[in-house]
């Protein structure tokens, strides 16, 4: 427990740096969400000017299962989810977060510190914790290609674009379009159309970078995020792509259009972003009108 303990303690402290390096905008929460978090930190700051008082072991096990059950609320969830963008797995609680559960409740079982009834609570954190992963995920993921649902980019991707400045990078956009992709689907069904869909998303993922977050913008278009200080490594990007969808296991030939766009991001930072989504969806535009099967930038 001690070592999950450092890891959990490493872990919010990156966390704080996040926050002093791109100020999170609070709009990954809505108002009521936020009025949930405010009671959890009284909630919480009580619990630590207590924790220095002598109670009795049942006490101080309701409170570190009060500790645990805050946690679990589903805007802290979504903010582990987003953490994911900036802190490597093995330095994520939310990657092991479950073996943790495991670890705490045999740890009370260990010194004999579990009644029925703090073993039912247990029981129910658990549960809780793996409904509440799964849900984040399915609304997290599009469940046909693995991407990100644009919801789920957007909540990721606009926090990056404000630390973007601070760390002296441009924010680039990249968007995808499968092309003919309504041939592909009137010609071979809609089941082969999905399987294309689900092979080109997995080729994306598989050919950017890890800092890259990738979406399903809508449709047959994609739409891939970075921050450079190279102006020219998206087209790298672009370029990897064409080749191994060239010479992917797709079940017919495919070829894609892409727009790239790229700029400093300057205040207002939102607005930024939505311009920017806007010359990469004019440069795709402007493959397809060219014969399509380019890159447009």
């Amino acid at each position: 427990m001690s070592l999950e303990k450092s890891l959990h303690v490493a872990f919010w402290n990156k966390l704080l740096q996040i926050e002093e390096q791109i100020k999170i905008p609070q709009r990954m929460l809505n108002d009521i969400e936020l009025q949930e978090i405010e009671k959890l930190l009284d909630d919480l700051n009580q619990l630590a000017g207590s924790s220095n008082l002598k109670l009795p072991p049942e006490k101080m096990l309701l409170m570190a299962f009060r500790l645990e059950i805050i946690l679990l609320h589903p805007a802290m969830l979504r903010f582990f989810l987003f953490s994911k963008a900036f802190i490597p797995d093995d330095q994520n609680p939310l990657t092991n977060y479950e073996q943790h559960l495991h670890h705490f409740f045999d740890s009370m079982k260990e010194f004999g510190g579990i009644t029925e009834e703090l073993k039912l609570i247990s029981e129910s954190t658990l549960m809780l914790w793996k409904s509440n992963l799964a849900q984040a995920e399915e609304n997290r993921t599009d469940s046909l290609t693995g991407a990100l649902t644009r919801r789920s980019f957007f909540d990721i991707v606009i926090p990056m674009c404000y630390a973007a400045p601070r760390q002296d990078n441009e924010i680039a956009l990249l968007m995808v379009a499968i092309d003919d992709f309504k041939k592909i689907n009137d010609t071979l069904g809609h089941l082969k159309g999905d399987l294309v869909l689900h092979q080109v998303a997995r080729t994306l993922m598989e050919c950017v970078r890890k800092s890259d977050i990738v979406g399903r913008y809508g449709g047959e278009k994609f739409i891939i995020f970075t921050t450079e200080k190279q102006s020219n490594s998206l087209q790298q990007v672009a370029d990897r792509i064409k080749r191994a969808v060239k010479h992917g296991d797709t079940p017919c030939e495919v070829t894609l259009s892409m727009g790239i766009a790229q700029e400093k991001a300057q205040n207002p930072i939102e607005s930024t972003f939505y311009e920017l989504i806007a010359k990469a969806d004019q440069q795709l535009y402007k493959a397809k009108r060219g014969g399509k099967n380019r890159i447009c930038l």
